[in-house]
């Protein structure tokens, strides 16, 4: 009896320790594969990220070339610098050129400087927005005038560390600009010239008008005077032309010669014309 206890025993445990190594292998199965999808997974994940990069990269460089601006980096902490061949292009540099924060400086028009300089200064400390018009040479004796556009990064003490941004060659608006400008000083000159003329053309008008008057005031004196005279002579001559008469009536015939009727006769008529005047 006690034997066959102990064989049943020996079953039983024989029964579990089988059921063990089965549960134990499934489990270790379950394991590797879990391990293999997370790897998988992983994989997976890493190559989405690599392809988005690319992606991303891809369209970067897609629309730098696209577009008309150069694109800028500078680092402030290593003063390295990267410019996208358009903006290489823009600023007239030869292939291989280092260009750096300086030599920026160093190329642009002196009368531009200081104003270019407060205003990046004043975007690294106040944060005031980027936005600058300077002239650049290009070549010898030649100047192009550039609009730059940027925007500095900041750590988290607040310090600066890198500014990206663009530049955009606006000489022709520049150019555009002087024509409009000489435009707009020609038509003040000739305005000026213009308002100058009327107020000449008003002084005129009132010394025409002066003149006007003044001489109406002279023709009604002179006809006054006239009126006068004439009454003055008109009563004299009156009596001169009587006496002519009464000359003529009373002279002898021996008197009555040609020239004494002549000189009768031409006072009588310089009488009658005085009067009638």
């Amino acid at each position: 009896m006690a034997a066959y206890l102990l064989w049943v025993l020996s079953a039983l445990l024989s029964g579990i320790a089988c059921s063990s190594i089965v549960l134990l292998r499934r489990r270790n199965t379950l394991v590797r594969d879990a391990a293999r999808i997370s790897a998988c997974g992983e994989v997976t994940r890493q190559s989405d990220s690599a392809e988005r990069l690319r992606e991303s990269e891809e369209r970067f460089s897609l629309a730098v070339s696209g577009m008309n601006d150069g694109i800028w980096d500078f680092s402030l902490v290593s003063d390295q610098a990267y410019h996208s061949d358009r903006c290489r292009e823009l600023l007239g540099l030869q292939p291989g050129e280092k260009f750096s924060h300086d030599t920026l400086f160093e190329r642009m028009h002196p009368d531009d400087r200081d104003a270019s300089q407060r205003a990046i200064r004043n975007h690294l400390e106040a944060r005031v927005p980027l936005d600058i018009e300077y002239r650049v040479q290009i070549a010898a004796n030649q100047y192009r005038w550039f609009r730059a556009r940027g925007c500095a990064v900041w750590d988290d003490n607040g310090k600066p560390v890198r500014m990206v941004g663009s530049i955009t060659d606006i000489s022709n608006h520049k150019a555009q600009e002087e024509i409009l400008r000489n435009y707009n000083r020609e038509l003040w000159e000739i305005k000026s010239e213009l308002e100058r003329q009327a107020r000449e053309l008003a002084i005129r008008s009132e010394e025409l008008e002066l003149a006007r008057r003044q001489a109406e005031h002279a023709s009604r004196v002179k006809t006054d005077f006239l009126a006068n005279m004439s009454h003055e002579i008109r009563t004299p001559m009156n009596a001169i032309l009587g006496y002519t008469v009464s000359v003529r009536r009373t002279t002898s015939t021996n008197f009555s010669s040609h020239i004494a009727r002549w000189r009768d006769e031409q006072i009588k008529q310089s009488g009658c014309r005085a009067a009638r005047s």
